[in-house]
């Protein structure tokens, strides 16, 4: 019984082993350093405006993507050191069960060495668990930093992600004069000096928007509950400001990418306060696009632009693509 018994102890102790594999997590080579790309770009320092503007967009997307890159490889390089570390660990416990079993079955009498036998398996489980379940923890959280946060889950009754789109809740009007007077004293407090609604949703995500003026840009910051991280990254200001202005009711995803599929199409001649806008300058390989502004009116929009930068004001481009989500 007891030789059956260590061997699967053995087995089990092999199995958590061989969930480290035999390499580690490396960057791949063909990715080429995005930091290199934006070290080249000219810097927009004169020329026409309408250049001007379109080369910053460019400067603005190469930045951020070249943040995402240092962001994964820093997680890349700790995960690597992660790994290599728990497979040294799983593998010294390995070893010294190993060693621990030969040295108890060499007592002979079991009186001795069944109990010093089992206490051997019940520490060697014990502590390989724990080196597994805290290195799967130190990955989790890895991951976390270099994913945009989830999108909060939005109550039952209403659609979490558009299309389509829920109505505001009669019963929710009494409050917003109260959560916007709260607002506005928060952005007075924080030195934010944020524009005043129009009286539209649209208006109202504006307002919410302005407040957080000047707040600085960060990746992955932000989303439908405010500022995280120290502040917001493009689309996490945009799903804050028309979460709130919407009391909820309207939650879109957390990227770019998928809030360019929200809502409907507008011709930008009819944009309005409150779409969502995507110059078509950010546009990558796929022509998907990489940064999104909201439109504040009279030209004007809204935006969290890049790493360095805050957020801000901005004359709205030209060549765009508009999205109305309110």
């Amino acid at each position: 019984m007891v030789p059956g018994l260590m061997g699967g102890v053995d087995d089990a102790l092999r199995s958590l082993l061989d969930l480290y594999g035999t390499g580690a997590p490396a960057p791949d080579p063909a990715v080429g350093d995005v930091g290199e790309i934006v070290a080249g770009l000219p810097d927009p320092a004169s020329g026409p405006s309408g250049y001007d503007n379109r080369r910053q967009e460019h400067q603005s997307t190469a930045q951020e993507q070249s943040d995402k890159q240092g962001a994964v490889s820093g997680a890349v390089a700790e995960s690597a050191t992660g790994t290599v570390g728990g497979r040294n660990a799983l593998t010294d416990q390995l070893a010294e069960f190993r060693s621990r079993v030969g040295a108890a079955s060499a007592l002979g009498d079991p009186r001795f060495s069944g109990p010093a036998l089992l206490d051997a398996a019940n520490s060697s489980l014990t502590a390989a668990t724990k080196q597994v379940d805290a290195d799967i923890a130190a990955a989790q959280q890895r991951a976390a930093q270099i994913m945009p946060p989830a999108v909060p889950a939005a109550a039952p009754a209403t659609p979490p992600v558009l299309p389509p789109m829920a109505p505001l809740a009669p019963a929710m009007d009494s409050e917003r004069p109260r959560r916007l007077r709260h607002h506005r004293g928060h952005a007075r407090r924080a030195g934010h000096s944020g524009m005043l609604s129009d009286g539209t949703t649209g208006g109202q995500a504006v307002e919410y928007a302005s407040a957080y003026l000047g707040t600085p840009y960060v990746w992955a910051g932000g989303g439908a509950g405010g500022p995280s991280g120290g502040g917001f990254d493009c689309s996490g200001l945009t799903q804050y400001a028309i979460a709130q202005a919407s009391n909820g009711n309207v939650v879109l995803p957390r990227t770019t990418y998928d809030q360019v599929h929200c809502g409907e199409a507008v011709d930008p001649r009819d944009v309005r306060p409150g779409d969502l806008v995507f110059p078509r300058t950010s546009l990558n390989q796929y022509g998907s696009p990489e940064h999104v502004q909201l439109a504040a009116g009279n030209g004007m929009v809204i935006e969290a632009p890049y790493t360095g930068a805050s957020v801000r004001w901005k004359e709205m481009d030209s060549n765009v693509i508009v999205r109305r989500v309110l």
